[in-house]
């Protein structure tokens, strides 16, 4: 399913790749013509200003605590097929050549996520304890005017202001990150009744966070 090839290295503001797809329009409506039960989601929101990060997503983990968790086992197959792929060596092997970070041994956690209509994330740095956090974005169609974008910020955003990079979530393709003090990044509100689907893969430095 997964096919592999160069990201675009982006430094400014920070540093961090987008690119692909790695996926294609066949498989992209596999994915989405059997999508995993909704009620297999956890609904997380997150709103106040006492919150280092605000955000409304719904979520569910697949794999954690190095093993695939019991949501993995009622996935959909061609959902089965891709969970597989992204635990395989080649998969790691890719983004350590692509990115330079070694990945060897380190704990992996994968996630589902869909942000409906209103759903974001508030610009945030990301947790420093992630050796690489890749988004694959699983949508067959995506447009800039039904945000859910990933914005990139020069730093801590103010109200009123603009990112200083937008990038579309079109299916198929990723963006990869590792987080550092000034990596400043949000999804913008998703609008127009649409559902954003997506996959998170988190590597991490030390052991793995405990689950939410």
């Amino acid at each position: 399913m997964i096919k592999t090839r160069s990201l675009n290295h982006i430094d400014d503001p920070f540093s961090f790749f987008f690119g692909g797809p790695i996926i294609g329009p066949r498989d992209l409506q596999r994915l989405n013509d059997e999508l995993p039960a909704r009620e297999l989601y956890r609904r997380e929101i997150k709103v106040g200003a006492e919150h280092k990060k605000q955000y409304n997503m719904s979520r569910v983990a697949v794999f954690e605590h190095g093993a695939k968790t019991e949501t993995a086992a009622a996935l959909p197959p061609a959902w089965a097929e891709l969970l597989d792929e992204l635990l395989s060596a080649s998969w790691r092997q890719w983004l350590t050549d692509e990115t330079g970070i070694d990945l060897t041994d380190r704990p992996v956690t994968i996630g589902l996520y869909i942000f409906e209509n209103g759903d974001f994330t508030s610009v945030d740095n990301g947790k420093l304890a992630k050796a690489l956090s890749v988004a694959l974005y699983l949508n067959e169609e995506w447009a800039c005017e039904y945000g859910g974008n990933l914005e990139i910020w020069n730093a801590k955003a103010e109200p009123g202001q603009t990112p200083a990079r937008i990038f579309v979530p079109l299916g198929g393709n990723v963006s990869v990150c590792r987080f550092r003090e000034h990596s400043w990044h949000s999804i913008g509100a998703v609008r127009n009744g649409r559902s954003r689907v997506s996959m998170m893969i988190e590597y991490w430095h030390g052991d793995e966070p405990p689950a939410r």
